[in-house]
């Protein structure tokens, strides 16, 4: 025959120590009522911060129809005295149908100049670069670059300056893309950015700006 032990809460009157006894168990009760509370609260938090990374990667802001982001590799550092050739930006889509504006930064060490871009244009799903527009602020009206806007292998691509411009220490970035009309998952225009410096041929060019500086509008 089992024995099953027993908790004395005190049964007789007036001895103070059964009502103590009840208090603190009700005490401990309540406590981890309050505590599970509190624990459901932490999980329930948890749950919606990660339905809300799920739906809104970080870095992405996607409302209104309108998707912002900072690429994740859409930057590119050249090491060298003298560096030459146009500074090739590789978009991750082809022809998306999307209207994109990009804000580009450029840093020269050995010309003491920097160079901010703003750049934009209409990517149709029936191809060719359309709508486009370039604005260049520098310091120098000998950075007026012209911008071009092509495609090749599945890319589409934007070009700054000639096959033979020179630089020095070059930084670039594309810190910034807004874009709208995206027929894309808004998590595929994080990823896939290639800058690099184009010697040889410009590829596919559909449109060209030139006069781009401020001034010259």
């Amino acid at each position: 025959m089992g024995f099953e032990p027993t908790i004395n809460t005190g049964t007789t009157p007036g001895d103070g120590q059964g009502a103590g006894l009840r208090t603190n168990m009700r005490k401990l009760i309540a406590n981890d009522v309050f505590l599970k509370a509190k624990v459901d609260a932490v999980e329930l938090s948890v749950s919606t911060i990660k339905n809300d990374l799920d739906n809104n990667p970080p870095g992405i802001v996607d409302t209104s129809g309108i998707l912002t982001l900072v690429p994740i590799d859409g930057r590119n550092s050249f090491i060298g005295y003298r560096v030459s050739g146009a500074i090739k930006i590789q978009l991750p889509q082809a022809w998306s149908n999307t209207m994109i504006k990009l804000f580009i930064e450029i840093y020269d060490h050995y010309n003491n100049e920097s160079v901010s871009l703003i750049l934009s244009g209409f990517t149709p799903i029936f191809g060719n670069w359309y709508y486009t527009s370039s604005q260049i602020i520098t310091s120098k009206a000998d950075r007026n670059f012209a911008i071009r806007y092509g495609y090749h292998e599945g890319n589409c691509f934007i070009y700054i300056g000639e096959l033979n411009s020179t630089w020095s220490s070059l930084k670039v970035a594309v810190t910034n893309i807004f874009i709208s009309n995206n027929y894309d998952a808004p998590s595929s225009w994080l990823t896939g950015w290639e800058i690099s410096l184009e010697t040889s041929s410009f590829q596919g060019i559909t449109s060209t700006q030139t006069n781009n500086l401020p001034v010259s509008q």
